[in-house]
């Protein structure tokens, strides 16, 4: 799969850091933000690897594990022994493990990353995640009153029309597709995010 379609979300960051001179903008929010659009909204099946044995550990006290922040698609989970392990996803990007687990391992669809272990995103994605970093940015002010909400309205509709718009102009992807994506093994991997391996890297 070529590389071309891919950009950096430090791209993402600059153009927003323009959108708000003179604000600090922390930039792990904005990779962070990102992911959450990419994985959560635009789900682009392009961007898509298969990735293979990823290790997540279970809290023994909550049966909870932290999911990776490049996850889209849980394929299965097993255990070291690989039998199938039973699961629920929690709504803050946990994973709950029915019965005693030190680790667990999955397989999963999710974003590519870079060498480094950040998740790539598209470059015809910019404009859509831009904006979905000015909501985010913006919501806050709003809800302290330091903004009107109609602000944080227009954003959020402009932001619906541009996923609209990125997912027509994807190419519909049937499971076949989902089947030949190209297999990452996460012993070949030193890390998955900006600072740790997990959901909560950028807390």
């Amino acid at each position: 799969m070529s590389t071309s379609i891919f950009t950096d979300p430090i791209e993402v960051y600059n153009k927003v850091v323009k959108m708000f001179i003179g604000e600090p903008i922390n930039k792990d929010d904005v990779f962070e933000w990102c992911i959450d659009a990419e994985t959560n909204y635009i789900q682009d099946g392009d961007l898509l690897a298969k990735f293979e044995k990823a290790p997540v550990t279970i809290d023994s006290t909550t049966n909870l594990g932290y999911l990776p922040c490049n996850i889209i698609r849980i394929i299965e989970v097993y255990d070291g022994s690989e039998n199938d392990v039973e699961y629920q996803l929690t709504a803050s990007n946990h994973i709950k493990i029915n019965g005693t687990h030190d680790t667990v391992y999955i397989n999963y669809l999710g974003l590519y990353v870079d060498e480094n272990g950040v998740p790539r995103i598209r470059s015809g994605h910019v404009n859509a995640l831009t904006t979905f970093c000015a909501m985010k940015i913006i919501e806050p002010k709003v809800l302290m009153l330091k903004m009107p909400i109609g602000m944080l309205d227009r954003y959020e509709q402009k932001f619906s029309n541009q996923v609209i718009a990125v997912k027509q102009s994807a190419q519909y992807k049937d499971k076949l597709h989902y089947d030949r994506v190209n297999i990452i093994r996460f012993n070949m991997l030193k890390k998955v995010g900006q600072q740790r391996l997990f959901k909560n890297i950028f807390g």
